[in-house]
């Protein structure tokens, strides 16, 4: 088990955190927790630690998905999702393993996601959707920016998801900023 270091500004939240983690105390796996990811990542900015990075966070969006593995954050996990056994299993997996993960939403880690597929190339006005996506923007926001109708932003969304064998928006999302696309 890595050496993990947990960082908070809520004492409670860090000590919450601490306690689940001090079972399995060596890598430096950096344990961020905040209300939001962005929180997370400007607690690690302002603290410059070199260790791998793991963030807990209360809310997870899309677009903060994407901020944090450009970041070269290793893992994200919902406090919900934070149990013992289960946040050792992810500070494990970022000590050891290459990819960054999403736990909780997506139940499997990314690293899983479809890469070895090889589906119909994704045009560049699907690119482009998808990158919007990844951004958080809804579909009602596509549509203006596209110019056509939320059906049709949904029903190219799905046929994207189904091509690229993924499970849902934020699968999506973590899909293009892996694959470079956003």
């Amino acid at each position: 088990m890595p050496t993990v270091h947990v960082l908070a500004e809520d004492p409670v939240r860090r000590t919450n955190l601490r306690c689940r983690v001090s079972a399995n105390p060596p890598v430096l796996v950096v344990v961020a927790a905040a209300a939001t990811v962005e929180e997370a990542l400007e607690l690690c900015r302002r603290t410059r630690n070199p260790g791998r990075v793991v963030v807990v966070a209360d809310a997870v969006s899309p677009s903060a998905i994407y901020q944090a593995f450009r970041a070269g954050v290793s893992a994200i996990l919902r406090t919900g999702d934070a149990r013992p056994d289960r946040l050792a299993t992810i500070i494990n997996a970022a000590a050891t393993g290459p990819g960054p993960r999403l736990q909780g939403e997506l139940n499997r880690p990314l690293d899983e996601a479809p890469t070895a597929i090889t589906p119909a190339p994704l045009t560049t006005r699907e690119i482009h959707l998808l990158r919007l996506v990844a951004d958080g923007y809804g579909n009602a926001d596509i549509a203006r920016q596209l110019k056509c109708s939320p059906h049709t932003v949904k029903n190219t969304i799905h046929d994207i998801m189904t091509r690229l064998r993924l499970r849902n928006r934020t699968h999506a999302a973590a899909f293009a900023v892996r694959s470079g696309l956003a």
